[in-house]
């Protein structure tokens, strides 16, 4: 049996937490325990994530560095949090299963949105970073 599952990156980073990254890896545990039930009745399981909060911080944490001369540009941010959410997750399968082989075979996607003009060509309707009242932004 095939399960694929999706983890948004709110699920990983909730709204109003510290964005540290033991309280993102505590929820990729959680993630993970609720998913070893169906590795463990022998189910191929395939996991994919967003990064929303997470690329959303790096962002803002790159804009406010002021020994950048220039922002990291998103689509590398983009690839960096996919990574790091990605370890987490074959890190956290790995510790939950040490002894079954299958979990140690692994692999990282990454896909990358087309940018032409300065539009992304797909619509977006998830937010990405904090949330900030009108005032504050600006």
């Amino acid at each position: 049996m095939l399960v694929v599952a999706a983890l948004g990156g709110n699920a990983l980073l909730r709204r109003g937490e510290s964005p540290g990254s033991t309280i993102q890896e505590g929820h990729v545990r959680e993630a993970v325990n609720a998913l070893a039930g169906l590795v463990g009745q022998g189910a191929d399981l395939v996991l994919t994530h967003g990064n929303g909060p997470q690329v959303g911080l790096l962002a803002l944490e790159s804009a406010a560095d002021t020994a950048l001369t220039a922002p990291y540009p998103f689509d590398v941010l983009g690839a960096e949090t996919q990574g790091m959410i990605g370890y987490w997750l074959v890190r956290a399968l790995r510790n939950r299963f040490p002894r079954r082989r299958a979990v140690a075979r692994r692999s990282s996607i990454f896909d990358a949105d087309q940018i032409r003009g300065g539009t992304l060509r797909r619509r977006r309707s998830a937010p990405i970073g904090e949330a900030a009242r009108l005032a504050r932004a600006r």
